[in-house]
Parts: structure tokens; C-alpha cells; sequence
């Protein structure tokens, strides 16, 4: 039986949960799957057992135990994978028991939520690893077939023949998570969010493909003791080469490629959360903390990643009101709204009573994607406030649908330099933390939600660059040079292309003509893309530059000559 992508829609107002015993149901509208870890005891009901409903909770004042941290392991599995040692990463997702390993109440529900442990030490490298939603349901026991995604849950909600979800204008994809470091130190709060990493991430297809993942592609910081005077003794770091240029941290490393002009290949993944190998300046000469360090959350949009602050990546806001909502002016020590600081007790602040919290949102629409966290701080006398961030029409890269979900942070690669290609091939390994401020991630509430209003059928581009709605995939491709874009696609939202993308009269040839075109599109490196010019534009860095031109030379024909009837070998059409 074919399986369709599905439309997704929601639309979910933030509600704070604090108190509750238990997070799932959420209450958001068309809810397609919700995690709050707190089924996981031997009377809860998820992933379920004799006489046990799925989706019982735990009661209240239950303490973790090692029966049910195998029954969360069998929910989440461990993909992330050294590909050289054929090992998993990091080791197994663990919890964190509300009672036992936090003194004060938090606002998450009670009484667990997931943790991957990463912890940096003294004298310890921790491998960092990865978890993807296993189906308890369809899988087999460990190891055998493994049915690592959301679609029983998808077509539960919508038919037997869905199972993906998108996100559009009209019908965006809501996610929702908690995310803290919190542990516990002699009954003190310590609380090293901004030295650690960690992320969910929506994807399509298997983890076993680096396509499928996140980009955790990295190169090497120098190392300390020689970069730094006076010397430091730690180093060298992994820095992420896939990022926005916009670090307060300085440049990316020569060895990275240049993003703007050899812009990374597109992921089919997109992630938020926290990612400290965005610090392209790890070593921190002359100040007392070393190591890698970010204090915003980290934004992965299918191909690059951007570290969320004011107005980057595109303009931001928010707002600081007191705990009932009501506007406040705040003083100096609270966090300015739309710079997106994540918070924890840090220099002279007083310790939060009842600990930090970071609920970030995201929600997917056509092309673009809108962030949001809240967190509440206090000042120096112990006054409260929720410090709202927002940015709203971020691009996204990925464009495509989802299926799949995961917590953690996957494997990656030491890159050639200037390329995006690994040094070992096709082969990845562990991320390390190599940071001993660095803590486990804890995860909760997460929630994923959708609407019913839904279509199989898309947009169909033709090879002339017109558009026909509400096609099926299967007409589509039966037309002459019928190209399907894909379930619930409109054309108002598509644009179409000629095949090959060169023919801008669009005459079946690749000749004089068409490079007039180009010519009156052309502005270089950085220079945008006119309207009407999108098509030649064919690395989507945004300008239609030399990269472009050798593009679009690749496929010249010469007049009268027929793409159709001898299309050039080098072409990409």
C-alpha cells in the first residue's frame, strides 16, 4: 500500500504546566505525539504491559528505577553510531528522578524526564550520543528490524496511508520541549547549560544515513597550550563548520569551507536546542572558563546551523512580564527579550528555587520556520519574571517532510579541508564533549502537533516552468515532464522551473537567449536574487553568482539544439 506525506496544521498557545503531575496529553490541538518520560515505572503504562493502559502515569512521589529505565530504553533507541569502532555513542538515555535528584520542585511535569548523559570530567573525553523514537509496537526485539519512526502514530491519526507530516503557511507543524542541565551537587543547584549540547531534531528517513541527520561535521580548534599566552592545557575542540557566519565568536576556522560561496548540502533534518560547538573560539585565551561555551540556543534549519540572538538570524523580540503575565519593567540583570539567553544560576544571580527553565517552540510552516523560548529568571532580591523570545520567518533549508524524531546529538566527521566531504570517507564517529563543565541534557514535555486538514494530492511543475494544482504524484509523473513537488503543495507556495533549469525562454534549447536571461539576473557573490531569477540561482546561497554561471554552462546546448534530445553529461537540470 502507497504511504502519502501529510499535511500538518496546529496552532498551540504555550501553557505552563507547573505543578502538574503529568504533561501527555498536552492539550494541544491535534496532538500527533507527546513524551513527558513519565510512564516509565513499573505501573505506567508506556510502553506498555499486561493490564497496563499505554499513556498510564507513574504516581506521584514514584522514584526512577532500573525496570523502568529499561522500559524507557526500549522506546528510545540508540542510533547514533562510530561508524569506524561500529559502536553506539555516548551511553544509554537515562532519567531524572524529580524527587530524588532535585530538592525543589520544577516546572516540568513530574515525576521524570529524560536525560543523555555527556558529561565533561577531569581527565575524561565523554562521547556525546544519540536516541531516535524506536515503535515498541512494530519492532522487533533488539536485534532485530527496528521501526524507528512516527508512522503508526501519524496514521493513527490520519488513515493508514499517511505516514509523514509537513508543515505549511496555512497548516504549520508545532514542537514544544523543555531542555536543562539540572543536577545536583552536595543539595547546591549547578546548572552548565552553557557548556553543554544537546538537541531535538525532526527528520525524514534512517539515521543510518548522515543525510538523514543533523550536521554535526566538524574541524579542529588549535590547541590551547600553543594557541594561548599564556598556555592553556586543553584543547583542541570540535567546531561545527555548518554555521551562519554571524558568531560573536569571530570566523569560522580556515579549514571550514566558506559558507556563503560552498554553502553545506542540504540535510533532511532540522533541530533546535543546545549546541556549544558553535563557539568558533574555544579556547578562551585570557579569561578563567575555557572551553566551548554558548549561551543561546542553537537552530539547525536543513543546512546550516545559527546561534540564536538578537536579530540572528533575522530580526527578533519578546517581551518580560511577572509571573501572571503582566508587563513589567525589568532591571539591569534580566536578559533583554529576542536575544534568546538561555538561563541558569550564573554570576551574580541568586539560585532559582525552583529551578531553571527553558521551553522552546517551533513551529513549520512553507519555507520558513518561527522560534520561540521562554524562561524564568530572577533578580538579585529573588523577584520573578518569564522573559518571552520570538523569531519569526527564519528560512528553512530542508524543505521536505518528517517522520522521524530524536534527542541527543548525532555523530559527525572531521571534514577535508574546504570541503564537505570527511577525511575518512563516508565514515563517522563520536562527538566529544571535552569540556569538564560540560553536563547531561535533560529532556521533557515534548510534544508534536498537527490538524486533520490534509491533501495526497500536490502541485505538479511542468518542463515549460508552469504549475497545475491538486495533482496526484502518479498524473504528475504521467505528464510530459511532469515533476510531483510533493503532498499538500500549492502552486502559490512552488515555484517551478524549467527542465533544465538553463531554458529560461523556455524553448527546449540552452542557447544565446538564455544567457542574455542569466546576464540580467547576474549580481554576484552576496548581491541577492532579483525577482523572477529564483531558478538560476542553483547553490540557494541567495545570489546569483560565478558558481551559477559554471552551473548553468553545464548545460548549454547551443540554439535549436534539444535539452531532451541530448542532454549534456555534466548537466544538473
Amino acid at each position: 500500500m502507497a504511504r502519502w506525506t501529510l499535511l500538518s496544521a496546529s496552532v498551540a498557545l504555550l501553557v505552563c504546566q507547573t505543578g502538574a503531575l503529568a504533561f501527555c496529553p498536552s492539550g494541544y490541538p491535534n496532538e500527533l505525539f507527546c513524551e513527558d518520560f513519565d510512564t516509565y515505572c513499573d505501573t505506567g503504562g508506556m510502553p506498555g504491559g499486561a493490564g497496563v493502559p499505554v499513556g498510564t502515569k507513574c504516581p506521584s512521589g514514584t522514584t526512577k528505577t532500573p525496570s523502568g529505565i529499561d522500559k524507557m530504553r526500549t522506546v528510545w533507541y540508540p542510533t547514533s553510531i562510530d561508524d569506524l569502532l561500529a559502536t553506539a555513542c555516548g551511553v544509554p538515555i537515562t532519567m531524572v528522578d524529580m524527587t530524588v535528584d532535585s530538592p525543589f520542585p520544577l516546572p516540568y511535569s513530574a515525576p521524570f524526564a529524560g536525560s543523555n548523559p555527556a558529561e565533561g570530567r577531569e581527565g575524561i573525553r565523554e562521547l556525546m550520543g544519540q536516541v531516535t523514537f524506536r515503535d515498541w509496537a512494530l519492532s522487533e526485539p533488539p536485534p532485530g528490524n527496528q521501526v524507528l519512526n512516527l508512522g503508526r502514530f501519524i496514521g493513527n491519526a490520519f488513515g493508514e496511508d499517511y505516514s509523514e507530516v509537513v508543515g505549511t503557511d496555512a497548516n504549520p507543524l508545532v514542537m514544544t520541549f523543555m531542555v536543562d542541565t539540572l543536577y545536583w551537587e552536595n543539595n547546591s543547584q549547578r546548572v552548565k547549560i552553557f557548556y553543554s549540547a544537546g538537541y531535538v531534531e525532526l527528520a525524514k528517513g534512517d539515521a543510518s544515513d548522515p543525510m538523514n541527520r543533523v550536521n554535526t561535521d566538524f574541524t579542529w580548534s588549535p590547541n590551547c597550550a600553543t594557541y594561548c599566552s599564556p598556555a592553556i592545557n586543553q584543547g583542541p575542540f570540535q567546531i561545527m563548520c555548518a554555521q551562519g557566519v554571524t558568531s560573536p565568536y569571530g570566523p569560522l576556522p580556515a579549514a571550514c569551507p566558506v559558507v556563503t560561496t560552498n554553502p553545506p548540502p542540504v540535510r533532511n533534518a532540522i533541530g533546535l536546542g543546545l549546541m556549544t560547538m558553535l563557539d568558533n573560539d574555544p579556547c578562551h585565551c585570557g579569561v578563567q572558563a575555557h572551553g566551548p561555551i554558548n549561551y543561546h540556543p542553537g537552530f539547525f534549519d536543513g543546512r546550516m546551523w545559527w546561534m540564536l540572538r538578537t536579530n540572528n538570524p533575522v530580526s527578533s523580540g519578546g517581551t518580560v512580564t511577572d509571573l501572571n503575565g503582566n508587563p513589567v519593567t525589568p532591571p539591569a540583570e534580566i536578559s533583554k527579550p529576542g536575544n534568546f539567553t538561555l538561563w541558569g544560576p550564573f554570576g551574580d544571580r541568586p539560585t532559582y528555587s525552583t529551578g531553571p527553565y527553558n521551553w522552546l517552540t517551533m513551529t513549520i510552516k512553507t519555507n520558513t520556520v518561527k522560534l520561540e523560548m521562554e524562561a524564568i529568571e530572577s533578580d538579585k532580591g529573588g523577584t520573578l519574571y518569564r522573559v518571552y523570545n520570538v523569531m519569526d520567518n527564519v528560512p528553512r533549508g530542508y524543505l521536505g517532510s518528517f517522520d522521524t524524531v530524536r534527542m541527543g546529538v548525532g555523530a559527525g566527521c572531521e571534514l577535508q579541508a574546504g570541503t564537505w566531504d570527511c577525511k575518512t570517507g563516508t565514515d563517522r564517529t563520536c562527538l566529544l564533549t571535552l569540556n569538564n563543565n560540560s553536563r547531561a541534557v535533560n529532556f521533557d514535555d515534548l510534544s508534536i502537533s498537527d490538524d486533520s486538514d490534509y491533501s495526497v494530492n500536490g502541485t505538479c511543475c511542468l518542463t515549460d516552468a508552469s504549475c497545475v494544482d491538486d495533482m496526484t504524484e502518479e498524473d504528475c509523473e504521467a505528464m510530459a515532464g511532469g515533476r510531483w513537488q510533493g503532498s499538500s503543495t500549492t502552486c502559490a507556495n512552488t515555484t517551478c522551473c524549467p527542465y533544465p533549469f538553463a531554458d529560461g525562454d523556455h524553448d527546449g534549447d540552452v542557447d544565446q537567449e538564455d544567457f542574455g536571461l542569466f546576464q540580467l539576473c547576474y549580481t554576484d557573490t552576496g548581491g541577492g536574487v532579483p525577482t523572477g531569477c529564483d531558478c538560476f540561482d542553483r547553490v540557494e546561497d541567495g545570489s546569483i553568482d560565478i558558481n551559477d554561471f559554471l552551473a548553468f554552462g553545464n548545460c548549454y546546448t547551443g540554439a535549436n539544439v534539444l535539452y531532451s534530445a541530448n542532454p549534456p553529461a555534466q548537466c544538473t537540470p
